[in-house]
């Protein structure tokens, strides 16, 4: 059974001769008493005190479980948007390289119209410088 300070103010004890002076015996019990109260009620604001403490780190590993979450989050959101660019640039990469192959394939054929309109032109000249003379 646990100990309340009600029960140390008031205890008496039994009385013989040549016992304790019962009135410094009351006057310690009385302190006992007062300092086991002041005991107690300090336990019951510390647990209190302690209580809050635990939420507080509650919501600090709430918080960091949060702030965890993000950053992977972040980090795949990250790596998702790395990769679309690489694909991306690859993908402007191949037409580039496509684009440049069908503009070379028209300057060749630019070349050889060229080339070919000359011939016909040179061969026009001699036809009409044969028909001259």
């Amino acid at each position: 059974m646990r100990l309340l300070p009600i029960d140390i103010v008031h205890h008496e004890f039994s009385h013989r001769l040549r016992g304790y002076d019962p009135g410094e015996v009351e006057e310690f019990l009385a302190k006992v008493g007062d300092d086991y109260e002041k005991v107690i009620n300090e336990n019951a604001r510390l647990k209190e005190e302690l209580g809050a403490w635990q939420k507080k780190v509650q919501r600090y590993e709430e918080m960091e479980e949060t702030m965890r979450s993000a950053m992977i989050s972040a980090q795949k959101a990250s790596e998702d948007i790395r990769e679309s660019a690489q694909r991306e640039a690859e993908l402007t990469r191949r037409e580039a390289q496509l684009e440049k192959e069908r503009m070379l394939n028209d300057l060749s054929e630019l070349e050889a119209r060229k080339e070919h309109f000359k011939i016909e032109f040179r061969t026009l000249l001699e036809t009409h410088i044969k028909m001259l003379e």
